[in-house]
């Protein structure tokens, strides 16, 4: 059966399941262009809405109605590879797009999701082919520097995967997964490295992350988003707010699960709330605890066998915009490690130490130095002894997302960290790494493809089989004789992905939906007792006794460089698990240009009676993060549909905005979904959609200062700006296109029943484009397109006056760091007025 046919097929068995919702489209299994049009409109609402379950249903509809659309099959890609935790499952959807559209040379972004696709799944030589293919239409897509520069990032992170996997063919081709919870990966003849899933009791089809093992490896204490959390809200990101637990292990497994509300000995000390609650870290004798609390770490201490009520640790160090997020105490309790984005990083979050004075103070923060910290995001520092720290980096040798290092203190400096391999780090992210206090077995967390859901939490052990099941030999052995070579060269990989990658052929739940990725999870067949010889710490030979960093003397720090100029767009494609100040490290994401919604006001003065008015909500005050409309929103929302209803040529644009606590592109995200349920609210109201607009800032334009909890409060809000106009549309472009087409040549010619209605008004077009391409030429782009659209009105004998301006790249709608939104840049704004 050829590739594609297998595709077809298995989307086929996913609409089974979806169709009968929608009987109402035509019998004979063909939509009507209305139909089409309707189901294409929801695929993509919900796909805006980040609902990535409800939009991938909606192209099964479409896909199935025309399997060979080239733009529906990369669309579909799109939405299941920001929608799944398994990024590989959009392959075929890419490869797909990449057959029908000749190449993909109509998609400007296709390879570049084909690369990081396949660059999850590991499969380095076809993510370095597509990546190759995406930069080599650089040039002639206009293709922002920036971009160009992230890319060529991700080839030399698979350079060094293909390196690891040269390295590690022995363990990732010989796997034994004959349990839902049990992987082995076979190093060295019966050597194994084992990963272990704690299962459904610890993990969930959320996130579980920041492990620590307390009481001689007997409780496990981490942090949980998954449902039933104290405030039972969840939180911009699909998830809900973090609360701690506690699971005692009983035989060989961890069970008993209690939220730490319920445990007596933390009652009078640490609870979680409906706000963010997360593990840190504990020190080595177990009675100092670090935890994530009210926007900062704290901590508590164990005393007459009670915890303590918890005191600040990081108020001093935090700053507005540059906050800690992960606290470490060195085992003889004189420095602590810090994590943090401070204004002196060398990028991104990284380490930073803290040494004790004399009093018992903590003294000032200093960078690590660029040996541990790259210009990408460091995180979850851990000692092992007083000599060996482990951490999380995206930098290094990584070979994509975070990835395990290790480095050891000698003479006074810290040594190269060493990456820990395939199998223990993917393409994925793995953080959290601790050993358990035996030295047997590690723990750690990882959102790779053996998960429940996000991130679980993993034991790594290490062992050795005296004999191999027969029967999994001979397939290994089968699989060795059957292993074909690899295309060398890049025209062979893009020509024959569909020949070659035969491991690549989706299976049925390489096309399900997300939330269907977990809801059938086979029982375990067997419980193995956890061989325990693990995941040993990794040593060095020393040429003299290694001073440990708690020796008496300040730790040697190296002295901090410049800042090194970061591009800002370091992530295209990751935008939807970024968290604010959680202890799960936020993926790397696009700081965007502030949106801004060009109106006549900008270039004239529209009508004299209430043409320009702000209903402006500084009496609501959101709580944090929090993007929820109460009734006090809702009674002010009132206030604008009545104020549109009453008057019909009043038109409006809702504004979300956010404080400046947390990452610049959560706050984006934050104040991006309060202005969309403000606008579906409005919508659901009766208001034409073509009277409403909504749009995004940010922290970017406080009212107040976000130095105060009272100011970030007032910061914390929606706003409603009206002006007055007849008609108002926005006229769509594809890439570089220079004229309307299709249904956006159709949205200016109904316009013009509306403008020759009101033959003394004013039509004001603005144009505008994406960031692809030089300043220069997207300036002349948006006029060119203005100039489209007036040559459409002029030839259907408008004689309307007609005032033009031209913003180029200048004033985005919506974020530029994703296709589907970067689309939405190319537009013309029609305001008739």
């Amino acid at each position: 059966m050829k590739f594609t046919e297998l595709i077809m097929r298995y989307i086929l068995v996913l609409i089974f399941g979806v169709a009968l919702s929608f009987s109402s489209y035509s019998q004979d299994g063909k939509l009507s262009k209305a139909d089409v049009k309707e189901v294409y409109r929801k695929a993509e609402q919900f796909m805006e809405l980040g609902d990535y379950n409800k939009s991938f249903k909606q192209f099964v509809i479409l896909l199935r109605n025309n399997p060979q659309n080239a733009k529906l099959n990369y669309e579909a890609g799109i939405v299941l590879f920001e929608g799944s935790f398994d990024k590989s499952k959009s392959i075929p959807l890419f490869v797909n797009a990449m057959k029908y559209s000749q190449g993909g040379d109509t998609l400007s972004d296709l390879y570049y999701y084909l690369g990081r696709a396949y660059h999850y799944d590991q499969n380095y030589l076809f993510a370095i082919a597509s990546y190759n293919t995406f930069l080599a239409q650089a040039s002639e897509q206009k293709i922002p520097k920036s971009v160009v520069k992230e890319v060529e990032e991700y080839i030399d992170q698979c350079e060094k995967g293909k390196e690891l996997v040269d390295a590690n063919k022995d363990a990732l081709n010989k796997v034994d997964r004959r349990y839902r919870d049990i992987t082995k990966f076979y190093t060295n003849g019966n050597n194994y490295v084992k990963l272990i899933n704690l299962g459904k009791y610890v993990n969930s089809e959320y996130s579980e992350y920041g492990p620590i093992l307390l009481e001689n490896d007997n409780f496990l204490l981490f942090t949980s988003r998954k449902e039933g959390s104290t405030g039972g809200e969840k939180y911009f990101d699909g998830q809900y707010f973090e609360d701690i637990y506690l699971a005692e292990k009983g035989g060989e497994v961890f069970g008993k699960v209690k939220n730490l509300n319920e445990v007596p000995k933390f009652q009078n000390s640490l609870q979680n709330t409906p706000e963010h609650e997360a593990t840190v870290s504990a020190n080595a004798s177990e009675d100092l605890l670090f935890f994530y609390q009210g926007n900062q770490i704290s901590q508590i201490t164990l005393e007459n066998s009670a915890w303590t009520p918890p005191t600040a640790l990081t108020g001093s160090f935090d700053k507005p915009g540059n906050y800690v997020t992960s606290a470490l105490i060195s085992p003889g309790e004189k420095s602590l490690v810090l994590v943090s984005d401070r204004q002196d990083s060398y990028g991104g979050r990284d380490l930073y130490m803290v040494n004790k004075k004399s009093d018992g103070t903590w003294g000032e923060m200093k960078n690590m130095g660029k040996t541990l910290n790259t210009n990408k995001d460091e995180a979850s520092p851990y000692f092992s002894n007083d000599t060996t720290l482990y951490f999380s980096s995206k930098g290094h040798s990584s070979i994509g997302g975070y990835d395990v290092f290790v480095s050891y203190y000698r003479k006074g400096e810290w040594s190269k960290p060493k990456n820990l391999d395939i199998p223990i780090n993917t393409a994925y992210d793995e953080i959290n790494y601790i050993v358990s206090k035996d030295g047997k077995f590690a723990v750690y967390a990882s959102n790779r493809t053996e998960t429940y859901g996000e991130y679980d939490i993993f034991f790594i052990t290490k062992g050795y089989d005296e004999e191999i099941d027969p029967i999994l030999l001979a397939q290994f052995a089968e699989k060795e004789q059957n292993d074909e070579k690899s295309p060398k060269t890049l025209e062979e990989v893009i020509a024959s992905v569909n020949e070659t990658d035969k491991g690549k052929d989706p299976t049925e739940d390489q096309l399900a939906v997300v939330s269907e990725n977990t809801s059938n999870i086979e029982e375990q067949a067997e419980t193995e007792t956890p061989e325990i010889a693990v995941a040993e710490t990794p040593t060095e030979e020393a040429t003299e006794p290694a001073k440990t960093i708690d020796e008496g003397k300040e730790v040697a720090i190296a002295e901090t460089a410049e800042s090194k100029d970061i591009d800002p767009e370091t992530e295209v494609s990751e935008t939807s698990k970024a968290l604010t100040k959680s202890k799960l490290p936020a993926k790397e994401t696009a700081k965007t240009t502030t949106p801004e919604k060009a109106t006549p006001s900008k270039t004239t003065k529209p009508a004299e009676e209430d043409t320009k008015s702000v209903l402006l909500f500084s009496d609501i005050q959101f709580e944090f993060n929090s993007t929820q409309l109460n009734e006090a929103t809702k009674n002010k929302l009132d206030e604008a549909v009545a104020k549109l209803k009453k008057d019909e040529n009043l038109y409006a644009t809702i504004i979300g905005h956010a404080d400046s606590v947390g990452s610049k592109q959560a706050n984006m995200n934050v104040s991006r979904l309060r202005a969309l349920r403000a606008y579906n609210y409005i919508l659901a109201k009766g208001i034409e959609a073509n009277r409403l607009d909504y749009t995004f800032k940010g922290e970017d334009e406080p009212i107040a200062s976000n130095e105060t909890e009272a100011g970030r409060t007032q910061n914390r809000r929606i706003e409603v700006s009206f002006f007055k106009a007849q008609f108002q549309a926005f006229i769509q472009f594809g890439f570089d296109e220079k004229v309307p087409v299709g249904d956006e040549l159709a949205k200016v010619k109904q316009a013009i029943p509306e403008i020759k209605k009101n033959p003394n008004a004013t039509v004001y077009l603005s144009g505008h484009t994406d960031p692809y391409g030089s300043k220069k030429y997207n300036q002349l782009l948006s006029q060119w397109r203005v100039e489209a659209v007036e040559k459409v009105l002029k030839e259907n004998g408008l004689t309307n006056k007609i005032e033009k301006a031209y913003f180029g790249e200048d004033e985005p709608r919506y974020s530029n760091s994703l296709a589907e939104t970067r689309k939405l840049n190319r537009r013309v704004q029609l305001v008739l007025y």
